[in-house]
C-alpha cells in the first residue's frame, strides 16, 4: 500500500468514528433532555395547588412546602442547561475534530485549540452543517478553515511543500516562505490580539 492509499484509509475510518460519535452525542443529548423534561413533569404533577380554602396556618406550612419545591425546580432546570451545555461543547468539539481530520496537519491538536478560542463560541450548527456566525453574516465553517489555512498564521499547521527547483543541490533555490511565530503561544497571542483590535 502507497502513503496515499493509507491515509485515504485512515481518513475514511476517521470519519466514520467522528460520524458514530456525532450520532451518539446527538442521542445523548435528546435522553437528557426527555428524562429532563419528564421530571419536571413529575415534580409539577407532584406540586400541590394551594385551595383557597386553606386556613393560615395551612397556608404558611404550603409556602414552606412550596419554596421547596421552588428549589427543587431551580436545581433540576440548573442541572438541565449544564447537560445541554456539556452536551452542546461536546458536539462543538467533534465538529472542529471532523473538519481537521479530513486534512493533513502538521499540529491538528494545536489547531483544535486555536480555533475553539477563536470561533468556539460563534459555531452554531444547523440542519446538521456547521457555521461561524459574526453578527449577522454566517460562513460554512470549512469555509473559515480553508481561509485560515491559507493565510499566513495558517501555514504553520499545514505540511511544507517541495518548493525546490531542479536537482535541490543550491541552498539559493529555495523560495521565500512568509516570517512564522516561532511556537504556537505567539500565533495564539497574535490571533487573540487581532480578535479583540
Amino acid at each position: 500500500m502507497t502513503e496515499e492509499e493509507i491515509r485515504a484509509l485512515l481518513a475514511e475510518a476517521q470519519a466514520q468514528i467522528l460520524d458514530t460519535v456525532n450520532r451518539t452525542v446527538s442521542g445523548a443529548i435528546a435522553r437528557t433532555q426527555n428524562e429532563t423534561d419528564k421530571k419536571f413533569a413529575e415534580f409539577m404533577a407532584s406540586v400541590p395547588k394551594p385551595s383557597e380554602t386553606e386556613p393560615p396556618d395551612a397556608a404558611a406550612e404550603s409556602s414552606l412546602e412550596l419554596k421547596s419545591l421552588q428549589q427543587k425546580l431551580a436545581d433540576l432546570e440548573a442541572a438541565r442547561e449544564s447537560d445541554l451545555a456539556s452536551a452542546q461543547s461536546t458536539q462543538r468539539d467533534n465538529a472542529i475534530l471532523s473538519e481537521l481530520g479530513s486534512r493533513k496537519l502538521v499540529a491538528p491538536t494545536s489547531l483544535k485549540r486555536l480555533l475553539e478560542s477563536q470561533y468556539g463560541n460563534q459555531l452554531e450548527q444547523e440542519n446538521g452543517k456547521w457555521f461561524v456566525r459574526d453578527g449577522d453574516q454566517a460562513q460554512p465553517f470549512s469555509a473559515v478553515v480553508d481561509s485560515f489555512l491559507a493565510s499566513d498564521d495558517g501555514k504553520i499547521f499545514t505540511p511544507p511543500s517541495s518548493q525546490v527547483v531542479g536537482n535541490g543541490s543550491k541552498a539559493g533555490n529555495v523560495k521565500n516562505q512568509p516570517e512564522q511565530p516561532k511556537d504556537f503561544a505567539a500565533l495564539l497571542e497574535r490571533s487573540l490580539q487581532n480578535k479583540r483590535g
